[in-house]
């Protein structure tokens, strides 16, 4: 079978809309390369890297079952992630990249995807200490109700398109796509984005080169041209002048774009509870 999937993943609020935007702005200038005409990166752009948890992708799937709140019915997702996949690269002749916060691993006995159906992924992690700051403010809630969604929710789900996502605990989250080897991968940590975004643009050029139907011209151009247009500031600014559609009333989605918030922001119960919980992973990221 055909493979033309590549998945951006993430725990939420660690950097997945940033990468998208990224690759967004990376493939709006595959064709012009000039450096005159090279295109500015708008929101918009972001409709070339579809949410794969949504009802298209399952519709002509047999059984299709939606519940009475017109979301699918969550047993009929699990058992069809990896058909709706392999339909998808039934009906795709370039590479199609994927958002998805899932959990890789099994969820009733299934994993949200593998190697036959799986061209690739990108992942990005974040230090838990900051994301629990950063999901907090995002979904309007305290930080110690975020530190334990973090830490022990094993079957947290998201709805944002009528398909729910099981993202689970970050740990598990982690662990699931580190441990899928099996196809090509790139793993990104936000903090290494903030510190260099040059230098993780050139390793997203590299891998979308080597691992899909895309080729882009890894020069000084290019990549200066998306490095100024998807800076985090300007990012903000167009957040603030058009709106975003990934914003919520009581927070704007790029609020801070910083690592290490957690020193100032969480108190010593909070920052125990969590390394506590997740040294190992921790340690294996760097983060302690």
């Amino acid at each position: 079978m055909n493979k033309n999937i590549i998945f951006i993943s993430s725990y939420p609020k660690s950097g997945n809309t940033w990468v998208r935007i990224l690759i967004s702005s990376l493939l709006d200038n595959l064709i012009t390369q000039e450096k005159n005409n090279l295109k500015n990166f708008n929101f918009k752009d972001l409709e070339k890297i579809n949410m794969f948890s949504q009802l298209a992708y399952f519709r002509n799937i047999k059984g299709y079952t939606l519940k009475e709140d017109g979301v699918l019915d969550d047993n009929f997702t699990i058992n069809n992630w990896i058909n709706a996949q392999k339909l998808i690269n039934q009906n795709s002749s370039k590479t199609k990249f994927f958002k998805t916060h899932n959990i890789r691993g099994k969820i009733n006995g299934k994993n949200f995807t593998d190697e036959t159906v799986c061209l690739g992924f990108i992942y990005i992690s974040r230090d838990p200490r900051d994301i629990a700051i950063s999901k907090a403010k995002y979904m309007n809630t305290s930080i110690d109700v975020s530190i334990d969604r973090m830490l022990n929710d094993e079957k947290v789900i998201t709805c944002p398109t009528k398909v729910n996502e099981y993202v689970n605990t970050w740990e598990n989250h982690v662990t699931s796509w580190y441990s899928f080897n099996k196809v090509p991968r790139l793993m990104i940590k936000y903090e290494d984005m903030l510190k260099d975004t040059k230098k993780i643009i050139v390793q997203i050029i590299k891998f979308i080169n080597l691992t899909s139907s895309f080729k882009i011209a890894n020069n000084e151009e290019i990549v200066s041209h998306v490095l100024e247009n998807t800076n985090f500031s300007n990012l903000k600014k167009m957040e603030s002048n058009q709106g975003f559609v990934e914003s919520v009333p009581h927070s704007n989605f790029f609020r801070k774009g910083t690592s290490g918030q957690w020193k100032d922001v969480l108190d010593k119960n909070q920052i125990n509870l969590i390394e506590k919980k997740l040294q190992i992973p921790m340690q294996y990221l760097g983060y302690l």
